[in-house]
C-alpha cells in the first residue's frame, strides 16, 4: 500500500505494472491515521529526510520501520535492531532480505514495535515541555 504522491508515482505505477505485480495499490495523498493503525511494518525509503514526522507517527501505532541510513536525524529517532532497521543507503538487496526477515520473524517485529512504542514516548508533549522548562530555567539569573 502506497499512500502520498510525489514526482515518481507515475514511474512506480509503469515499474510495477512492466512486473507484472498483482498485491498492491496506490492511494494518493491520504490522512494516513488509519493506514499507520493497520500497518505491521513502515517502509521508508527517502534519499533525505529533515526529521521524519511519518517515520515517529508510524512508530507511535506499532509499524516498525525500515529505513536507509540516508539522513543525519535519523540516528536521533532509530536504533538499528533495537526499535527499527537501518540499511546502509542504496543497498536494496540489504533492505528486501530484512524486509522478508520482518514479515517472517513475528517475535522480532513485535519487539522491534513495543521498543518503537517506548522511544516514541522521549517525544511526548510532557517530556518536551519538561526539556524547555529545564532550558529557561538554566537561562535564568538568579
Amino acid at each position: 500500500v502506497i499512500v502520498g504522491g510525489g514526482e515518481d508515482t507515475e514511474w512506480l505505477k509503469n515499474k510495477a505494472k512492466k512486473l507484472k505485480l498483482t498485491n498492491y495499490s496506490f492511494e494518493g495523498v491520504q490522512n494516513p491515521l488509519a493506514y499507520y493503525k493497520r500497518a505491521l511494518i513502515f517502509v521508508m525509503t527517502s534519499a533525505c529526510e529533515g526529521l521524519p514526522m511519518t517515520l515517529l507517527e508510524a512508530q507511535q501505532m506499532g509499524a516498525v520501520p525500515v529505513v536507509f541510513d540516508s539522513f543525519t536525524s535519523l540516528h536521533d529517532l532509530i536504533e538499528h535492531n533495537t526499535n527499527g532497521i537501518i540499511i546502509k543507503k542504496k543497498d536494496i538487496k540489504k533492505y528486501s532480505e530484512s524486509l522478508v526477515e520482518l514479515m517472517q520473524n513475528q517475535e522480532k517485529r513485535e519487539r522491534l514495535a513495543k521498543n518503537g512504542l517506548e522511544s516514541c514516548k522521549k517525544f511526548s508533549p510532557e517530556n518536551i515541555v519538561k526539556q524547555w522548562q529545564k532550558l529557561f530555567d538554566e537561562m535564568t539569573i538568579k
